[in-house]
C-alpha cells in the first residue's frame, strides 16, 4: 500500500457531469457532483458499473456512504473535504474490494479505523491529508 503525501484540493463546483477519462485503452466512467447533487444517487442503476466517483467538499455522512456499498465495479473514490466522514464510513468504504485509489482527505477519520483496510488487498493509493490518522500508525499497517 502507498500512502500518497501530497495535498489534493477538490471542491466539487461543478454539478453533474457525465466525464470519461482514458485508462489505458477502454475508457473509464467517471462523475462529479456539487453538493445539491448528492440527492441525484438514488437510482442505484445508473451506478453499477461505476468506475471512479468524486464527491469533494460536500456535506457527506457516515450514513450517506452507506449508499455506495453496491458500487463493486469501483476503482477510484475521492470523498475529500467531507469533515463529517468518520471511521464508521471506513467499514463500507475499503468494504469495496476493486478499490485501487482513495482519497478521504480533510475528514475525521483516526488511527482507529485503519483496522477495515484488511480487506482492501487492490488498494494501492490512499490519501489521508488533514485527517486525525497519525504517521506512526500508518507505519504499523502491512504493505
Amino acid at each position: 500500500m502507498v500512502i500518497q503525501s501530497k495535498l489534493t484540493c477538490c471542491f466539487g463546483h461543478a454539478s453533474q457531469q457525465g466525464q470519461s477519462r482514458n485508462s489505458g485503452d477502454s475508457k473509464v466512467k467517471r462523475k462529479r457532483f456539487a453538493r445539491r447533487d448528492t440527492a441525484r444517487t438514488r437510482n442505484e442503476n445508473d451506478f453499477k458499473n461505476l468506475q471512479s466517483l468524486e464527491i469533494c467538499g460536500g456535506e457527506l455522512t457516515d450514513a450517506s456512504v452507506k449508499n455506495l456499498k453496491d458500487l463493486v465495479c469501483l476503482t477510484w473514490l475521492n470523498l475529500s473535504q467531507n469533515r463529517s466522514l468518520t471511521d464508521k464510513s471506513l467499514e463500507v468504504i475499503f468494504g469495496l474490494t476493486a478499490l485501487v485509489s482513495s482519497n478521504i482527505s480533510n475528514s475525521r477519520i483516526t488511527d482507529e479505523g485503519l483496522h477495515y483496510l484488511k480487506p482492501s488487498k487492490n488498494l494501492r493509493s490512499l490519501t489521508l491529508e488533514y485527517s486525525m490518522v497519525t504517521a506512526s500508525e500508518i507505519r504499523k499497517q502491512p504493505p
